[in-house]
């Protein structure tokens, strides 16, 4: 070889315990093994003869590529063509994972540790860049998805990091020229990530009760709501009865649906309830109506006393409220109101007139109570539509509706920081996404809709699924190209 020793030959290596058959070796330079086994050792400043001095240490300390001193240094001038080249597309694999946002930066300076034991086992086998099931490329690839749950908040001592720091130091000091240290400690890898999962599915759980708790109790008062709204909306009501329904019958419609669900005895229960009261305020024309009220009203009473328990009722409202309850049950059984839309509405109005004249008359008392009575009886609006918050539906609510258990988002907060979290459970009473650490803990929890909205404007996005190695060789192999087209004449 010009200007340096003569080439050696380096056996194939075996294969690994995984079954990967390694290809044949890319490294023919004595010195450049020797330099870096050295340097994976960390040792720095020492000379391989014939003016190979190193001077810089093959493990970095935070995000720096070494592989670039390599190639500046003696011992890389003196490399062979397919050594250098070998040496520039590792450099910029670890260029590519310097500047993902995929990772935090703590665990990018954990694999910064093992730019030369990769770089040794892509010289050691030419199969390197063209096969995924490299066992090295494995265990980078499974060290970065691990490392995504990670984060600085968490600390040194966290038990994943340690378990990569040890894994990284396993390989600087024990990878010589056999794969198969990477087959054992991706396998010790995923054994302790197993571990850890299983424990995590406890927080996981209790997180995802909780937040089915509160849809539920969402869905049952939107549930509630609408029964009571309809029946409002679709028979003459009294504003006092309106206001019975929509704010002392609709918690306990709400707590029955959410406990006992739509299909219970509790909830036909409590919906027949409330259609006897709505019924018992119409006009009766008949005297088997009458008849029916009558023999009625005990038990209707005391179904409404029931329901209404464990709920504040301050006792002058509660007194207000059966007065005019008797009120309107008087006026639905009086013959002259029996062809009336309302009898209450009739009522409200007769009401009104007494009003004036006890105002004329003077009397204070009686005008004021002729008022409520008239306030009381008037009929109820309907509530007002609830909007409904319009949804874009545009490519983000696409990505967002296509997420699976499992995926990864890099979420930004409200200082600027960033954090991964992973989808770990949807809801499957409104398709609530919970988001948690590595250790199932929650991180948060929203809807398609609100995750679409934070991927618009950049402030979460889905982290790539295609492991780390696969992404940076492609985007590698592209530069490349574009570095060796022809420039146009």
């Amino acid at each position: 070889m010009p200007g340096g020793l003569p080439p050696i030959t380096f056996a194939p290596m075996a294969p690994t315990p995984s079954g990967y058959v390694p290809g044949s070796p890319i490294i023919a330079t004595q010195m450049l093994h020797e330099g870096l086994t050295r340097l994976q050792a960390g040792q720095s400043g020492f000379d391989l003869g014939g003016g190979a001095v190193v001077q810089f240490s093959g493990i970095p300390e935070g995000l720096h590529n070494v592989l670039r001193d390599l190639q500046e240094s003696p011992l890389g001038r003196k490399a062979n063509q397919l050594e250098s080249m070998t040496i520039e597309m590792v450099a910029m694999l670890f260029d590519f994972i310097f500047e993902t946002r995929d990772l935090p930066d703590g665990i990018k300076a954990l694999l910064a540790r093992l730019q030369i034991p990769v770089l040794k086992a892509a010289m050691l086998d030419g199969a390197f860049f063209a096969k995924k099931s490299h066992p090295s490329r494995l265990l980078v690839n499974a060290l970065a998805e691990a490392g995504r749950g990670w984060s600085p908040a968490m600390g040194n001592e966290d038990p994943l990091y340690r378990k990569m720091g040890a894994i990284v130091h396993r390989i600087l000091d024990g990878f010589s020229d056999d794969l198969a240290i990477f087959d054992e400690l991706r396998a010790d890898l995923e054994a302790f990530l197993a571990e850890e999962e299983k424990n995590a599915e406890a927080n996981i759980t209790s997180s995802a009760e909780e937040i089915n708790l509160r849809d539920r109790a969402e869905i049952a008062a939107n549930v509630a709501r609408g029964e009571i709204e309809r029946r409002i909306e679709g028979s003459p009501m009294p504003k006092f009865l309106a206001g019975f329904l929509r704010e002392r019958w609709h918690p306990s419609m709400a707590r029955v649906y959410a406990t006992a669900g739509d299909d219970s005895e509790a909830w036909s229960a409590t919906v027949s309830t409330l259609e006897d009261l709505v019924w018992s305020v119409q006009p009766k024309r008949t005297s088997e109506d009458r008849k029916h009220l009558v023999a009625l009203l005990p038990s209707l009473l005391k179904r409404l006393t029931s329901g209404v328990q464990g709920h504040a009722w301050p006792p002058e409202a509660r007194e207000a409220f059966m007065s005019n309850l008797v009120e309107a049950h008087a006026a639905a059984v009086k013959p002259t109101y029996a062809h009336v839309e309302s009898p209450t509405a009739a009522v409200a109005e007769a009401a009104k007139a007494q009003a004036e004249v006890a105002k004329a008359a003077g009397d204070e008392r009686a005008a004021l109570e002729a008022e409520a009575l008239a306030e009381a009886m008037s009929p109820a609006e309907p509530a007002e539509p609830v909007e409904e918050p319009e949804v874009l539906e545009d490519q983000y609510l696409e990505i967002a509706r296509s997420l699976e258990r499992g995926m990864w988002i890099e979420f930004e907060a409200d200082d600027g920081h960033l954090a991964f979290a992973k989808l770990a459970w949807v809801s499957p009473l409104r398709g609530t996404y919970l988001f948690t650490n590595r250790q199932g803990q929650k991180a948060l929890s929203m809807t398609a809709e609100e995750l679409a909205e934070r991927f618009r404007a950049d402030r979460a996005r889905p982290v790539e699924a295609e492991p780390l190695l696969d992404r940076a060789l492609t985007t590698v192999m592209g530069q490349l190209e574009g570095r060796l087209a022809p420039e146009p004449a």
